[in-house]
């Protein structure tokens, strides 16, 4: 029975998949767009010690913080008035300013989005519960700064992700909000004047450069992208692919790249990130190859993350796998053939890390 499955699924496998191809293709400018207005703080103002403050987003796409479902249809979540101008309307009405310092308190936003797959626990090959091993919810990374004259000290970088749970139920809105509130509240908390006697004092060219690093990556600017196949995110961001010849073999459930060695010999290779076509660069995901859509100086992808089990028998039983997976004798532990659902979501590359989010 285990030959039998195995075989059948290894015949899945290798099915080819050009049409699911095209569907994985999107474009973030064209999407429809939702606009979400930051709540007011229901909380006492904070008082901070700065006559007022400057937003400067620095992220690779200025004009989302997220995906959401609407209506059936997957769309751009934004702020409205636009990300900085809205992170600037909600800090100055959760915070007490001091009329008489003579300090500008910086704010450079380096990641502010909304994930609904933020992983919570460990993710198992098989997870028999019913929940899934990620939760939605909000990703931060700021940076403070203190700027005296021409110079600037940096404060504090807050980053930190705060997750929806069953004892946190908070609207989407409210998310972003809590995230806000709980970087000014640390903000206020540090001694700006020992940070200013101690601290090192950057230039505005020093700092802002610091926070675009990733906004001019070589395979950003390439004219040409190299075919080959990426070993790791490094060869991707410095375009530079370490192995020039490969076979890409599409399936169903997932796809194989086939490299020869120096004997001319072929076989899989599957600890790879990703490898360009020429025209096309892909990341490598759940087992598949996922083209990348670049947007602004951001880099987005549409692809899948987890694999979606279900029962054939039309039991309740949920799980999200990882692959590769156990194929096993393809039967769950009621007895019926299982299902997998291949569910395609829109991404954002971390192009510090090369992670998805």
């Amino acid at each position: 029975m285990n030959h039998i499955v195995l075989s059948l699924f290894f015949c899945l496998f290798l099915i080819p998949a050009a049409a699911q191809q095209k569907e994985r293709q999107f474009n973030p400018g064209n999407m429809p767009r939702k606009e979400i207005e930051l709540p007011a703080s229901d909380q006492s103002k904070i008082k901070i010690p700065y006559k007022s403050i400057q937003i400067y987003d620095k992220r690779n796409d200025t004009t989302a913080v997220g995906f959401t479902n609407l209506s059936g249809i997957t769309a751009v979540f934004a702020l409205k008035g636009g990300t900085a101008a809205s992170i600037h309307s909600f800090i100055t009405t959760a915070t007490q300013f001091d009329d008489t310092s003579n300090q500008e308190l910086i704010l450079m936003v380096r990641k502010f989005w909304f994930s609904s797959e933020i992983e919570h626990d460990e993710i198992y090959e098989t997870n028999e519960r019913e929940e899934a091993p990620f939760l939605p919810g909000i990703i931060a990374k700021f940076e403070f700064y203190v700027k005296q004259n021409d110079r600037y000290i940096i404060l504090h970088r807050f980053d930190t992700i705060i997750k929806m749970t069953k004892t946190l139920k908070k609207t989407k809105e409210e998310l972003f909000a809590l995230a806000l509130h709980a970087s000014i509240k640390k903000t206020s908390t540090i001694d700006v004047q020992q940070r200013i006697k101690t601290g090192t004092k950057r230039s505005w060219n020093e700092i802002d450069l610091f926070s675009t690093q990733y906004h001019s990556m070589p395979v950003q600017t390439a004219s040409v992208y190299k075919k080959g196949v990426y070993l790791s995110y490094d060869e991707f961001k410095t375009n530079q692919p370490s192995i020039e010849e490969y076979e890409i073999r599409n399936g169903k459930l997932g796809d194989m790249l086939v490299i020869k060695d120096a004997n001319g010999v072929s076989y899989p290779m599957r600890n790879v990130w990703g490898f360009c076509d020429g025209k096309t660069i892909y990341i490598k995901t759940a087992d598949n190859f996922f083209p990348l859509y670049f947007y602004k100086t951001a880099v987005y992808t549409k692809a899948i993350r987890f694999l979606k089990r279900s029962s054939g028998r039309g039991a309740k039983e949920l799980a999200y796998l990882v692959l590769p997976m156990p194929v096993a004798d393809g039967l769950n532990k009621s007895g019926a053939f299982e299902k997998y659902e291949m569910l395609l979501k829109p991404y954002q590359i971390d192009l510090e890390t090369g992670e998805l989010f």
